[in-house]
């Protein structure tokens, strides 16, 4: 049997009982009264079965509750919908000491937009290419953005503001979304037949690599921001963006192209950006004449407070 508790909380705010690891005894509390109310109704409550789950703020909020709490270990797992765990640390994805299941939408115009989950996506990957392989990187740590759907799909009868518009009816949102959770628990819940298995994993399999299609070349993009790995001119790195940016602005024929060569040299802060200077020499050689670039760059980003900015990109390039 499948057993569902929402605790109901002060000002319909989750956050408010939940403002950190060392303040959330007040969530606590209540979520612990809401569970004992079940076992009196006839739960068997067992910690391997007791999965943790939160929408938007409330996966803020489950996200701390379960770190708060950690030693307890009252939780098997846990399922953030439109939402995130910590972006760095030891309970990012990568670190994060029990199965996560990541489920966003495509239409999410606020926190959780495609653009910011890429975070996570990026730690999803990291798993999926390490000794851990494929599988149980779906089975553990799927990150799923879903299609057509928006942020106010996940709480219908509340329009989330600055969503973007949904693309499906809500029953059809709901059935996916519930689809998705029904998945992720049944490649954890003991019992289940290898064929439920299999068909759970092919479903989670089938979403993420709709999203890996979304994702990728956002996470192209941004990897022309800095080249970190690219120390010719600076040991922070280049900007390929502003290689390509200053070939451009040039706008040379493709054989006087061919004799333009552009370095950059990333700069992380902006001090050092001030001590770049870009200039610019003529190479004569015995065939031809080429001219050397030199370029500085810097990023500047949207603001990013607690993990609460809604962008990963790069708001300036320059």
């Amino acid at each position: 049997d499948l057993w569902v508790v929402i605790p109901s909380v002060f000002q319909k705010l989750c956050i408010i009982s939940c403002v950190s690891k060392s303040l959330c005894s007040p969530l606590h509390n209540t979520v612990e009264a809401a569970l004992n109310l079940a076992v009196e109704q006839g739960w068997r409550r067992q910690a391997k079965d007791l999965w943790l789950a939160g929408h938007s703020l409330g996966a803020t909020c489950a996200n701390v509750l379960f770190q708060a709490y950690l030693s307890a270990s009252p939780y098997s797992g846990l399922i953030v919908m439109g939402g995130y765990v910590d972006e760095g640390g030891a309970f990012d994805l990568v670190h994060y000491p029990v199965p996560v299941l990541t489920l966003n939408v495509e239409l999410d115009g606020g926190l959780a937009r495609p653009g910011k989950i890429s975070t996570w996506w990026r730690q999803f990957r990291q798993i999926r290419n390490s000794s851990l392989g494929d599988e149980t990187a779906l089975r553990s740590k799927p990150v799923v953005v879903l299609p057509h759907l928006n942020h106010s799909n996940f709480c219908p009868g509340f329009d989330v503001a600055g969503d973007l518009k949904a693309e499906v009816p809500q029953a059809e949102a709901t059935r996916r979304i519930a689809d998705t959770v029904a998945a992720f628990l049944m490649l954890h819940t003991e019992g289940s037949s290898q064929r439920s298995q299999a068909k759970a994993l092919q479903m989670l399999k089938s979403q993420v690599d709709w999203t890996e299609q979304l994702m990728t070349p956002y996470l192209k993009a941004q990897d022309w921001e800095r080249d970190a790995m690219n120390h010719s001119v600076s040991q922070e790195g280049a900007s390929p963006f502003c290689a390509l940016a200053q070939r451009t602005l040039a706008g040379l024929d493709p054989q006087d192209d061919q004799r333009l060569e552009v370095l950059d040299g990333f700069h992380i802060s902006s001090p050092n950006l001030e001590h770049c200077h870009p200039n610019w020499t003529v190479e004569e050689g015995s065939d031809e004449v080429r001219l050397l670039v030199r370029s500085c760059s810097h990023t500047n980003y949207y603001a990013d407070l607690s993990n609460t900015g809604k962008f990963t990109a790069a708001l300036e390039i320059g």
